[in-house]
């Protein structure tokens, strides 16, 4: 009896420091800039982002002034043909963001948030970063095609990202569309073997 209140014990005091350093560490990355932060700044990225991933815009004196979005295309191999096909560009955002606005109680905002997550490493300066981005756009691509039955045979994906600055202030009355376009698209990345259906 006395073993298993131990046990107990030790197990919420670990799950208590386990929540406290998470606590600690967002407080952290959320902090203005100071030493600390500096100091820290590399593993502060990689403990938050993608899943704890926050920004302080929306209460910002400079609010949200752009959106990104991901549009993909596919070459696919026609299985009874061996014709190799390209797709017309796919908006991989728009669907995510309607999932969110559709269901507010149990929505896709993960989702949303590791295309932000991978539009943002893939923009990174750091090698390392930017190729896992990468890898994170090509899965979201692949993931994107292979919904549908008729296009499983996907050998090669392309993703584009489309960055929209709104107009600026003195011209708030236009809508957001009629802001500057920026795009920034990945080469051709090739479905790995293992990969293929």
């Amino acid at each position: 009896m006395h073993t298993r209140r131990s046990i107990v014990w030790i197990g919420a005091g670990g799950l208590s420091l386990l929540i406290g350093m998470h606590f600690l560490l967002t407080l952290l990355y959320l902090a203005p800039d100071n030493l600390l932060k500096r100091r820290f700044s590399e593993p502060l990225q990689q403990y938050m982002d993608p899943l704890f991933a926050q920004n302080w815009q929306l209460f910002a004196p400079d609010p949200v002034s752009q959106h990104r979005s991901l549009a993909a295309k596919a070459k696919v191999r026609d299985p009874k043909t061996g014709e190799v096909r390209e797709t017309p560009w796919r908006d991989l955002t728009g669907p995510r963001v309607r999932e969110v606005w559709e269901n507010r109680l149990f929505n896709g905002s993960r989702a949303l948030r590791f295309q932000v997550s991978a539009i943002s490493m893939y923009q990174s300066k750091d090698p390392a970063r930017k190729a896992q981005g990468r890898q994170m756009l090509r899965r979201l691509a692949l993931d994107s095609f292979r919904s549908e039955p008729g296009l499983r045979h996907v050998e090669q994906v392309k993703v584009r990202i489309v960055l929209n600055r709104f107009p600026r202030y003195p011209e708030r009355q236009k809508p957001d569309r009629m802001g500057t376009l920026y795009f920034d698209e990945t080469d051709w990345m090739p479905v790995e073997k293992g990969h293929q259906q």
